[in-house]
């Protein structure tokens, strides 16, 4: 029998490829595919996982100046596909004496849109790709949203202008996975939803661009194209990917309605899975505040506000409330203007004093007083002569706030 090679993972570099797959040190769960270029998210993986090497029956291909060429051609695409800018967030948060811990996770979840990324990328080229990868950012995301001082939503909120598929799966992902666990599910049912809601819009990826570009309402062939996408999603997944098939239940039940007008099959109530009633809110909330072809993007209260709108009709009524007491009427990570004019964000919600938040001021107002100083972190609950005045939309502020 053929032996592994055995490949020290401090000796593994960027940029270099294999003649055959790449597997775990346990030689079952395949790292990298044959042929595929080491990147370095697999290298932070192997590092976070302590993980001392890996296996191969394959040796290093010499073939630098080809591989140069293809990572650029790679990133010129993942670049259209989602524009990430992991810089801008990490130096947002040292300039704001954000813990080291936060500038972690926060990494952890730019590398988990990376990965997204690429995955989507193999599927718009019809490429094959690791399964292990989608597995690996599940576990990364229920780890993010299980620590309740990650501020989750607040990725969701201050992402930038720019957004993609990438980027939204992963959002909805954090999302969903904190209101499973909220419900106390059990882990296996928390992976399984963060991996629908990770995988839920991939059959939108080779769908007509002018359908997905339209700035005006779809034609009712249109709309019929676009009814089909978690149709094909679910086939992709259970088919090509080979996941189970409860994954793809979630998937294509994201879009029914609780009031049954939803699609493909028109269920209603409980005969839609807990699951996809989690999903389908989340996916709406991470929708409202992404900018669209055809209109802009709502800041988080606008878009709590739209999500209890529709509760009872679109949403299960239930599932509405665990997510406004899980991320607040005013969602943690957006910001408002407090009475004294002061500009605020919102680092914590208090379930039981939904408008009374706790705000960390990023910008002294003309009459702020000496609680309303720049970087002091107010419990508004306890100092009841400080008040939300309204939202406040990023766009209106200033680059450096």
């Amino acid at each position: 029998m053929k032996e592994f090679n055995k490949i020290r993972s401090n000796a593994l570099q960027v940029g270099k490829r294999f003649s055959a797959p790449v597997f775990f040190d346990d030689g079952e769960n395949m790292f990298i595919g044959e042929g595929k270029y080491v990147t370095q998210f697999h290298l932070d993986t192997l590092r976070r996982w302590k993980i001392p090497y890996v296996l191969t029956y394959g040796t290093v291909m010499d073939d630098e100046e080809d591989c140069v060429e293809e990572l650029d051609g790679e990133l010129e695409e993942v670049e259209e596909l989602d524009n990430v800018e992991e810089v801008e967030i990490v130096e947002d948060l040292a300039e704001n004496d954000v813990p080291a811990e936060a500038i972690v996770i926060s990494k952890e979840y730019r590398g988990s849109i990376q990965t997204m990324n690429s995955i989507f990328i193999a599927i718009k080229r019809n490429e094959s790709f690791e399964n292990n990868l989608v597995d690996s950012v599940a576990m990364t995301i229920n780890r993010i949203a299980m620590d309740e001082k990650s501020g989750a939503l607040s990725f969701v909120l201050n992402r930038g202008q720019n957004s993609g598929y990438a980027a939204s799966a992963v959002n909805t992902a954090v999302m969903s996975a904190t209101l499973a666990i909220k419900l106390g599910l059990p882990q296996r049912d928390v992976l399984l939803i963060i991996k629908a809601a990770l995988l839920h819009d991939i059959g939108m990826l080779n769908m007509d661009s002018g359908i997905l570009e339209k700035k005006t309402k779809l034609t009712p062939e249109e709309f019929e194209s676009l009814k089909m996408h978690p149709v094909n999603a679910e086939r992709f997944i259970t088919g090509k990917m080979m996941f189970p098939r409860e994954i793809g239940a979630i998937v294509v039940q994201h879009h029914e309605h609780f009031d049954g007008s939803g699609y493909p099959d028109g269920r209603k109530g409980s005969e839609i899975s807990l699951a996809a009633r989690i999903l389908s809110v989340c996916d709406t909330f991470e929708a409202l505040v992404s900018d669209k072809p055809y209109r802009n993007s709502l800041i988080g209260y606008d878009a709590v506000k739209k999500l209890l709108e529709l509760s009872g009709t679109s949403f299960e009524p239930s599932i509405v409330k665990l997510f406004v007491n899980a991320f607040g009427v005013y969602p943690v990570g957006s910001l408002v203007l407090l009475s004294d004019s002061a500009v605020a964000r919102i680092i914590s919600s208090e379930e039981n004093a939904l408008f009374l938040p706790t705000v960390q001021i990023i910008n002294s107002g003309k009459t702020a007083g000496e609680l309303s100083q720049k970087g002091n972190i107010v419990r508004l609950r306890q100092e009841r002569s400080l008040y939300i005045v309204r939202p406040v939309d990023p766009k209106e502020l200033n680059p450096f706030v």
